[in-house]
């Protein structure tokens, strides 16, 4: 019946909607960088905010102990963060680059929130990463590089 509670349903659809809002916003920030020339620096800690808070949120809606989830949620802030700054320098468009570091989230997400949950093994482990490869190969081959 669709009106039943389906297992992981919340849990999917926050992942769904933070890899949408980081893509989204990444997407706006690199294009003011780009296009208006807002400086880096400016534009950095407003991205560590919002994605620490986002990954935050997807590991609260996870269930995870609420002991464990803030450091993660910091390190997967940083690490955007770092990846929003590297990405800053390459020679590819805003979308592009709002496209690799929702793929990057997407891995994130995946193997911390099956860490937390326990099911993290060696097959989970690599179906994330072939499918994050996978997207970055097709993402960057065909982008244009300026």
């Amino acid at each position: 019946r669709p009106s039943e509670y389906r297992v992981y349903t919340i849990e999917r659809v926050s992942l769904t909607l933070s890899i949408a809002i980081v893509f989204l916003l990444s997407s706006s920030l690199f294009g003011l960088l780009l296009l208006v020339n807002v400086p880096l620096w400016a534009l950095a800690p407003a991205f560590f905010l919002a994605a620490t808070f986002l990954t935050y949120a997807m590991l609260w809606v996870s269930k995870v102990d609420p002991g464990r989830a803030p450091p993660y949620a910091v390190a997967g802030g940083l690490l955007l963060t770092q990846m929003f700054i590297a990405l800053s320098f390459l020679p590819i468009g805003h979308m592009t680059s709002a496209a690799v570091l929702s793929a990057f989230l997407y891995f994130f997400l995946g193997v911390s929130r099956a860490d937390f949950l326990g099911r993290l093994t060696r097959s989970v482990f690599l179906r994330y990463l072939f499918f994050t490869l996978s997207m970055l190969a097709i993402i960057l081959s065909t982008t244009r590089w300026v």
